[in-house]
């Protein structure tokens, strides 16, 4: 089956070709699955082109075959979709066509150099100049939760636990950032001025993130899991028993 030939014990170019299998397989499956497995299939096909193209493998000169390989799976997915459509002619194409076409345009850019998004890049060296709160909403709108958590899992796969650590924790702090009140909001006698309503109704860093990066429940659980194990394996238990 597809999941055992990408998740098994093969060579690399050997899973590459099963995901690229799996992109052109992917438009039938949803197509004769029910529409309560759709999330599930988009997420298990995003998780393993993440899984393939973060690889140290992928940024080898040897590997341009595999490149265009799955670019090429890619395109006849998308290809696909416009020339057999899933939905009706009135109705337009489903949600999961849509996202998923969306998603493997997404990949066709990154492909060439996963890691190289400057704000990425940023954040995984301090040293440099710091992305500013909007920027990294915007880069993770574009780069969404399935590929994030997959970042940090190569990442600590990698023995790299500093930069998984910085990675999540860019992310972690602004949430509890933008949810903390304000330092004095529990001592304050004075009525709330009715100018502070507009602020209060802004979504929040965590809000974005749920509603337009596609941070799902599962997602939240394992980075901040993955967020806690990383502290306490740098030995930051006063930072683990805060959180």
């Amino acid at each position: 089956s597809l999941e055992a030939g990408l998740s098994g014990d093969c060579e690399f170019r050997e899973r590459t070709q099963h995901l690229c299998d799996a992109w052109r397989r992917i438009h039938s499956l949803c197509q004769h699955s029910a529409p309560s497995t759709h999330p599930h299939l988009l997420s298990w096909l995003q998780r393993h082109t993440a899984r393939i193209v973060l690889q140290t493998e992928w940024q080898s000169p040897k590997s341009k075959e595999e490149h265009k390989s799955l670019e090429e799976a890619i395109d006849a997915f998308i290809k696909e979709c416009s020339e057999h459509p899933g939905g009706s002619r009135d109705a337009g194409p489903p949600p999961w066509e849509t996202q998923l076409v969306a998603r493997g345009e997404w990949f066709k850019k990154i492909l060439s150099n996963p890691w190289g998004h400057p704000v990425l890049r940023a954040l995984l060296d301090p040293r440099g100049e710091p992305s500013s709160d909007q920027e990294v909403l915007e880069w993770l709108k574009e780069e969404r939760g399935v590929m994030f958590v997959t970042r940090l899992r190569q990442l600590a796969a990698s023995k790299c636990d500093d930069l998984a650590l910085s990675l999540s924790s860019a992310v972690m702090q602004r949430v509890r950032s933008a949810a903390k009140p304000p330092a004095d909001a529990e001592n304050n006698d004075q009525p709330a001025d009715v100018t502070d309503k507009p602020k209060a109704d802004k979504p929040s860093f965590e809000d974005i993130l749920k509603s337009e990066a596609g941070f799902t429940v599962d997602v939240w659980e394992l980075l901040t899991d993955m967020e806690f194990v990383l502290l306490h394996k740098r030995d930051k238990r006063a930072r683990c028993i805060e959180l």
